[in-house]
C-alpha cells in the first residue's frame, strides 16, 4: 500500500534553499554594481565640472603660486604633509613630471576640500576633495574612487580605461563662440539667435559677416551642423572675459 507524502522531502528543500541563495546572490551583486556603477559615474561628472571650470579660469588667467597649497601651516600641518607624499607620487606616475620639476609644479596647486571648493571654484554640489592646478589645467581627486579592483585619481586614468568620455567637457575658446563644445566649430549666429556649429573645421566661419547662416551657406557645410544656446549669463559688464561686442 502506497503512502501519499504530502510534506516537503528534505531533497527538495535543499533544493529549494539552493534556488534561493542563488536569486538572493544575483540580486546582491545587481546591486553592488549598480550602486558601483552610480559612484563611478558621480565621480565622473564632478570631474568634467571641475576641468571645464578649471578650463574657463586658465583662459582667463586666473591662477597663482600657493604655499602650502593655500592651507594654514600650522593647523593644517599634517594634511599638508599628506598632500606632499600624495602629490608627488601622482605628478610622477600619472603625468610623468620630472623630480627636478615637481617642486615647482606643488606650488600651482591648491586644495579643494569640499567645504570651500564653492568659494575657490564658484562650483556648487562638488562633494569630493580636489587639488587643482588651474595654470597646467591639472585636476587631481584626493579621494579616488576604487572601480573593479584599480584605483583612480584622474579623469586621464579613468579616460586610458574607458571608464570615461568627453561628452561633458567644454572649452573655452575664442571669443567669437564661447563656451563651444569641444571638437565643434562656429558657423554663425549671435548670442541671442543661438550659435550655428559644426564638427567639421572646414565649415568655421561659414556664415556671412553679420553672422546669418542662410540655406546657401548650410548646404556648402561639409559636417553635421548643431544649434547651440549658451546657458550662462550674458554679462554686459565682460567679468566672465567675453568680448560680447564681437559675437552680438
Amino acid at each position: 500500500m502506497m503512502k501519499n507524502n504530502k510534506g516537503v522531502t528534505l531533497i527538495s528543500l535543499a533544493i529549494m534553499i539552493v534556488v534561493l541563495i542563488i536569486l538572493a546572490s544575483i540580486g546582491v551583486n545587481y546591486n553592488s554594481n549598480t550602486i558601483k556603477l552610480a559612484k563611478l559615474t558621480k565621480f565622473t561628472t564632478e570631474f568634467e565640472i571641475i576641468n571645464t571650470q578649471i578650463s574657463i579660469l586658465n583662459q582667463k588667467k586666473n591662477y597663482q603660486q600657493y604655499t602650502d597649497y593655500g592651507l594654514d601651516s600650522t593647523a593644517d600641518a599634517e594634511l599638508i604633509a599628506e598632500i606632499d607624499i600624495f602629490l608627488e607620487d601622482k605628478l610622477a606616475s600619472i603625468y610623468n613630471i620630472d623630480e627636478t620639476d615637481i617642486e615647482s609644479f606643488k606650488s600651482r596647486f591648491q586644495y579643494c576640500s569640499a567645504e570651500n571648493i564653492n568659494e575657490i571654484l564658484d562650483l556648487h554640489g562638488i562633494e569630493g576633495n580636489y587639488l587643482v592646478n588651474i595654470q597646467n589645467k591639472i585636476a587631481i581627486s584626493f579621494d579616488g574612487i576604487k572601480y573593479n579592483g584599480n584605483w583612480y585619481y584622474t579623469l586621464e586614468e579613468l579616460e586610458a580605461d574607458e571608464l570615461a568620455t568627453n561628452t561633458y567637457k567644454v572649452e573655452y575658446l575664442e571669443y567669437e563662440n564661447p563656451y563651444l563644445p569641444k571638437g565643434y566649430y562656429y558657423v554663425g549666429g549671435t548670442w541671442d539667435t543661438g550659435y550655428v556649429i559644426s564638427d567639421s573645421q572646414d565649415d568655421k566661419y561659414n556664415g556671412n559677416s553679420a553672422k546669418v547662416l542662410t540655406t546657401t551657406d548650410a548646404q556648402q557645410c561639409t559636417g553635421s551642423l548643431y544649434m547651440w544656446i549658451p546657458i550662462i549669463e550674458k554679462d554686459e559688464n565682460n567679468t566672465n572675459g567675453v568680448n560680447w561686442s564681437a559675437v552680438t
